[in-house]
């Protein structure tokens, strides 16, 4: 065997392991990508559970967030309370929003996510108060897609 023939089959061993090289790579990518997406369903599945926790928890909770709903009167105490609940609110859908545009949430999912925070935060009542709770804390957030119905 000659020079130019080893020369031949060390370029076509290079190759096919430059070329296995990139397959493992992507199956390694894929594998971190599935991983990163189930870890942030699980956040956001964990931080909503937590705000529903919040609201139902607690009696005077509960209270403040019916009260938004119905269009009742706040006391000074009930109106920071329920702010800080929307927040809380805002801030879990906020999360999903991310995940949704990093492609780690499934169109599913987020549109399932879409119904539900107009659901928590669309009733005629509790808009005028998520859109200033946005406004003053989070202008940037007021383009956010998951909230385009709450501020229509």
């Amino acid at each position: 065997m000659n020079w130019d023939a080893i020369g031949a089959i060390a370029e076509i061993l290079g190759a096919s392991a430059v070329f296995l090289s990139l397959i493992y790579l992507a199956t390694q990518i894929r594998s971190s990508t599935n991983q990163a997406s189930a870890q942030m369903f699980l956040s956001v599945a964990s931080e909503q559970s937590r705000v529903s926790d919040a609201i139902t928890g607690d009696p005077a909770n509960l209270l403040v967030w019916i009260k938004m709903h119905s269009g009742s009167e706040f006391t000074r105490e009930e109106k920071v309370r329920v702010l800080f609940l929307i927040g809380r609110v805002v801030q879990a859908y906020l999360a999903i929003q991310i995940g949704y545009d990093k492609g780690q949430i499934d169109e599913k999912f987020y549109g399932d996510a879409k119904r539900q925070v107009n659901e928590m935060l669309g009733s005629e009542h509790a808009r005028p108060l998520v859109k200033k709770q946005l406004e003053r804390n989070n202008p940037n957030l007021m383009n956010s897609e998951i909230f385009a119905n709450l501020l229509e």
